[in-house]
């Protein structure tokens, strides 16, 4: 009969839940439906009674490392459900943030900036703009770009990003053609610098294409790619690989 009354009182607590919502719930209520995906068959209001005395408060039960939640009666199991709830949120806020963040950082003042420099800067080279989390940049370098020791330029790329602490990075190619595209080797080059530096940690928002007249965006072209397969199975690659114009 308890077995009963446990689920039947798991069934109502849940179907409050999901009817007037987790506001709808006393404190001890909600650590006790928590609970429920923790430990079966059992009891859990005087579990969530015990913590909530333990702790002094809902926020100090989610405070709690897993160690603490264990030394307060929860099994392994439990105390780590606990600790992983409490932390989600805030690893997906961090998370939804710091994307938003990645989506705003190449402003128009920074597009400037990187066709300012690479006007100034001498043809065939890559320019290369490091930036902070925060979006802010601290440090930018011209390296002689050479597509045939291409090598050479991605481990001096890697050394900028490490000596700078880079948390992202902004690249551009600059030219002295007139031509509208990259190139199938800087297009190469570029996936190679973006596997190179995700192993660093560090993010590549974007490469551009210089020109006398333009900055084009490789990624508003489709022609950023974070790997070299990638690249070569993309419909772009197929269209840079025409070396004559179709009839």
């Amino acid at each position: 009969m308890a077995k009963n009354g446990h689920s039947g009182h798991r069934q109502r607590l849940r179907a409050r839940a999901e009817k007037y919502g987790i506001d709808s719930l006393e404190e001890h209520e909600f650590l006790e439906l928590l609970l429920f995906y923790a430990v079966a068959r059992k009891n859990t209001n005087p579990m969530a009674h015990e913590l909530l005395e333990y702790f002094g408060s809902l926020a100090g039960v989610f405070k709690a490392t897993p160690e603490e939640l264990e030394k307060a009666g929860l099994t392994k199991r439990a105390a780590f459900w606990l600790y992983f709830v409490a932390n989600f949120s805030d690893v997906y806020k961090s998370y939804y943030r710091s994307q938003e963040r990645r989506g705003n950082i190449i402003t128009p003042e920074l597009t400037a900036f990187v066709s300012e420099k690479c006007s100034a800067a001498p043809k065939g080279t890559l320019f290369c703009v490091f930036l902070s989390s925060g979006g802010q940049v601290i440090y930018s370098e011209a390296i002689r770009y050479d597509k045939s020791d291409e090598t050479s330029c991605i481990r001096s790329v890697g050394r900028a990003s490490v000596r700078s602490k880079a948390y992202y990075a902004v690249f551009a190619f600059a030219h002295d053609t007139m031509s509208p595209l990259p190139s199938i080797d800087e297009c190469r080059a570029a996936s190679k610098i973006c596997s190179a530096l995700k192993a660093l940690d560090v993010a590549v928002l974007d490469f551009f294409h210089h020109t006398p007249d333009s900055c084009r965006s490789y990624k508003s072209m489709g022609a950023l790619f974070p790997s070299e397969s990638e690249l070569y199975n993309s419909t772009f690659y197929k269209l840079l690989s025409f070396d004559k114009p179709l009839y």
